[in-house]
């Protein structure tokens, strides 16, 4: 899925034994941005298998953002994109569900 200058939006059913996966391409200096009103955890992994702490991208390469329940199974909904602070022009991301 290409974003252009869009923020991409998901929704999917999560649960504490089955998670949602997105993979996209980040590149250093790059923001991440997500959102979402819904009771669930969020890891966002770097290209090295890192956990990311904070939102600024450091490494080029694929990233995975997780998604679970924190219990039992829920819907949410996800916005998210990533944003080059050099030229502030969205970032396309690839989402496969892991």
């Amino acid at each position: 899925i290409s974003l252009g200058e869009n923020i991409l939006a998901k929704s999917a059913n999560v649960s504490t034994s089955q998670a949602k996966g997105y993979i996209f391409e980040g590149g250093s200096g790059d923001k991440l941005s997500y959102q979402t009103d819904d009771n669930v955890c969020i890891w966002i992994y770097t290209p090295d298998n890192n956990l990311l702490t904070d939102n600024n991208l450091e490494l080029d390469g694929k990233y995975t953002l997780q998604v679970e329940a924190l219990r039992g199974s829920t819907s949410f909904e996800l916005e998210m994109g990533t944003l080059h602070l050099m030229t502030a022009i969205l970032k396309p991301w690839q989402m496969i569900i892991i």
